[in-house]
């Protein structure tokens, strides 16, 4: 059984993969560490995950169809979370349109 986090490393995303590690169920974490906020604060929210062996980080963006289509055809995904989200309400009037797709 497969979980896919969404947003795996950031605040919310990283407490739910804790626990879902912490349960012995297998995460894939798909985020791309976007710097808006410093990624080496998602990094950190990661580091003991990324110990277990039922862990799995994948560095990508959830617009990519294809990396999306070679994630489930390459993992049994049974469940999805999908925290994952550009964060900021300014940037988003600036550049909208990088907030749509």
């Amino acid at each position: 059984m497969h979980y896919l986090i969404t947003g795996g490393a950031g605040f919310i995303g990283s407490h739910v993969v804790d626990r879902l590690i912490k349960d012995g169920k297998k995460v894939i974490c798909l985020d791309n560490l976007d710097n808006f906020y410093d990624p080496a604060i998602k990094r950190r929210n990661i580091s003991e995950s990324l110990k277990s062996q039922n862990f799995k980080l994948i560095e990508g963006d959830i617009r990519d169809l294809k990396l999306l289509r070679e994630i489930f055809s390459s993992y049994k995904i049974d469940y999805v979370f999908h925290p994952a989200a550009r964060a900021g309400v300014r940037p988003s009037i600036a550049d909208p349109l990088l907030y749509d797709r």
